[in-house]
């Protein structure tokens, strides 16, 4: 099971004092929050340029963190100069929501010393490198508004600074464990190989490409070659985290504690349960008679004629709801979803999607729209698949993030996690898969798919780090459970080794699932699941301990 953190742990570092204060103290505690929210945002654009840069701090688009002595000092100085302003704020000067903000701000910045002091992934795994040559090289020119005055010349900076990244890569990685190698090196490929796309989405945006981009792949090349010649000699370290590390990058990251084999066993038996709802719908003789994809209803097909008709074209056709949206049809780059608060603390783990929603950038002024990515192809794909990804980016599962948008505060908008929204959007789809009236069993069939796939990634990262599987035992569980081929498993097995963020999304399944648990027990609720819902959309981005405790009243 999971057990919640509370507040409570949080707020011990802020003082308790009570006293019979003016109104003009009480004021004075709130301009103090509001100054150190502030100050957090530009240590944020400072640690983390590659995140700021998606939430529209666009002052952070020439910048790249490269780990250096002076970087982390500095970041580490300034992360105990905020720690100690927000001791001093008394708390009987907020409400319950400024108080929130206080316990995700501290956790936080906890969160950040910690990766720096104490984990130091970038002394151990090449995988934070890769992720951080994606970001680097895709995100800036993959942006759907027009690119400002100033955005070419930014971008050429951040793309310098590239050799002085893979640079200390070389000088900082420190007997990594041989099998976290085989993904980073996998990664360097594809951005090499894709060096003629890349070059293709600059000139498309900007009409030229800047010189440092070839410097920069230069260097992508010779950490490629470092990654598989050189690194291979010296790497001998363990990649076992253990449990008490795990927890700690878990409790940063999350707010959550984590009882690790009790959730794994829980996890079985779900996986259990789901394989024969599965094996329930395959005897179902409507789906063996239907023998072929089912026709699309008259609204996914008009997604389907405007997907085909718009191909490498912005389509607007919002709104829908509340929801503007513009559709792009072209090949997703390899980007995130969303990103983790702190990506030092949990690399950011990918899962490969044929239709992904990209928000909006939280802290610029943009409006609160998104857009839609659809690969090229997709509409080649079962029409209960489409369906299903179509639903993964439906209103309903925008509308957390919506509300992050138009009605939070900045520390809302800088801290919210992915753990909240891939629960929500769990949680959600739960819901839509079951409204799918023809295509109900097969939409079905792949929600129960996901969620078997997620809790056993979920499963191995846990059981790895604790010792009690070995590699070979957990090829043979994911091969055997997801009924894969064996390399298959191998390389799912790998990144489980390397990317604690694996197990994130089966996280995410237990704690939709312990939510409506939760909500069931509230004496005369009858709908569950939609005061889950509710609660959820009151408490956009927050920890589950405060969501958990106002479903429980």
């Amino acid at each position: 099971m999971i057990i919640l953190s509370t507040v409570l742990s949080a707020l011990a570092v802020i003082s308790l004092t009570l006293s019979c204060s003016k109104k003009e103290d009480f004021q004075g505690s709130l301009m103090a929050l509001d100054s150190l929210v502030e100050e957090s945002i530009s240590l944020h654009s400072h640690l983390h340029p590659l995140r700021s840069s998606r939430l529209g701090i666009t002052g952070s688009d020439s910048r790249l963190f490269t780990f250096s002595r002076q970087e982390i000092d500095r970041s580490l100085e300034k992360i105990d100069a905020i720690l100690k302003k927000i001791s001093t704020l008394p708390a009987n000067h907020f409400d319950n929501d400024r108080l929130d903000e206080s316990t995700m701000l501290i956790r936080w910045l906890q969160g950040e010393a910690y990766a720096l002091k104490e984990l130091q992934i970038f002394r151990t795994n090449p995988l934070i490198y890769t992720w951080m040559l994606e970001e680097a090289l895709y995100l800036i020119p993959s942006r759907h508004t027009p690119p400002s005055e100033q955005e070419f010349e930014d971008y050429s900076k951040r793309l310098s600074r590239i050799p002085g990244l893979i640079s200390n890569a070389g000088l900082l990685l420190d007997n990594p464990a041989k099998i976290v190698i085989g993904p980073a090196a996998f990664s360097t490929r594809s951005m090499l190989d894709d060096t003629g796309n890349i070059r293709k989405l600059i000139e498309d945006r900007y009409d030229s490409v800047p010189s440092s981009f070839d410097v920069a792949m230069e260097s992508i090349e010779t950490f490629h070659n470092f990654l598989i010649h050189d690194l291979p000699e010296f790497s001998h370290g363990r990649f076992i985290l253990g449990t008490e590390v795990l927890s700690d990058i878990y409790r940063y990251s999350g707010q959550i504690d984590i009882e690790m084999e009790k959730s794994s066993a829980e996890a079985e038996k779900s996986i259990s349960k789901y394989r024969s709802q599965i094996n329930s719908i395959d005897r179902s003789p409507k789906l063996r008679d239907a023998g072929h994809p089912l026709t699309p209803g008259p609204g996914i097909r008009a997604m389907l004629d405007s997907i085909e008709i718009s191909l490498d074209s912005k389509k607007v056709f919002g709104p829908i709801g509340k929801t503007p949206f513009s559709l792009i049809r072209r090949t997703p780059p390899p980007l995130h979803e969303i990103l983790p608060v702190n990506p030092y603390l949990v690399v950011p783990y990918r899962k490969v999607v044929d239709i992904y929603s990209q928000g909006p950038a939280l802290l610029s002024d943009e409006p609160c729209t998104r857009s839609i990515i659809v690969a090229r192809g997709a509409e080649r794909t079962s029409t209960a698949q489409l369906t299903y990804g179509l639903y993964g980016v439906s209103s309903a599962v925008w509308e957390a993030e919506r509300r992050l948008c138009s009605d939070s505060t900045p520390a809302m908008r800088l801290l919210s996690g992915e753990l909240f929204f891939t629960a929500w959007k769990i949680h959600n789809l739960k819901e839509l898969s079951s409204m799918a009236s023809e295509m109900k069993m097969k939409i079905r069939k792949i929600h129960l798919e996901n969620k078997i796939h997620d809790l056993t990634m979920m499963i191995i990262v846990f059981r790895l780090h604790s010792g009690s599987f070995t590699v070979d035992s957990a090829t043979d569980f994911v091969a055997s459970t997801l009924n894969i081929p064996v390399d298959e498993a191998k390389y799912k097995v790998s990144i489980a080794a390397a990317l604690p963020s694996a197990a994130l999304p089966g996280i995410a399944t237990i704690m939709a699932d312990e939510m409506v648990k939760q909500a069931s027990t509230v004496r005369g609720e009858r709908y569950p699941r939609k005061r889950v819902r509710r609660k959820m959309l009151e408490n956009y981005g927050k920890p589950f301990s405060l969501i958990m405790d106002e479903i429980k009243y």
